[in-house]
């Protein structure tokens, strides 16, 4: 499936799976500062904000599971800061980068 992708593509979706989100985060950190206990109400408040914060934090762990059980210890290293300071938006499109690459080898 990743080897039918041009490789260069998720190198493009890892750029705007950090744009994205980014877009949102800087601006709520320019209004409040960097605020983790604030962020982290904010971001529980109610059962919708709930969810999506398990689901995001469910899927980076699986990820970063998946990334030390498939990649060189150094390339899992870059997907799993990719993923704890962005976000499984910028992290997974990156290991999807990194596979398809070692599927071009």
């Amino acid at each position: 499936m990743i080897s039918r992708i041009p490789t260069n593509f998720w190198l493009v979706a890892a750029l705007i799976g950090t744009v994205v989100p980014y877009g949102y985060f800087i601006p709520w950190v320019m209004e409040n500062g960097f605020d983790l206990l604030l962020l982290s109400e904010q971001a529980t408040t109610n059962p919708i904000g709930q969810f999506f914060t398990a689901d995001l934090t469910v899927s980076a762990i699986i990820l970063i599971i998946a990334v030390f059980g498939t990649l060189r210890i150094s390339l899992a290293l870059l997907v799993t800061l990719a993923t704890c300071l962005i976000g499984v938006s910028a992290g997974l499109p990156l290991y999807f980068y990194f596979l398809a690459k070692e599927q071009d080898l």
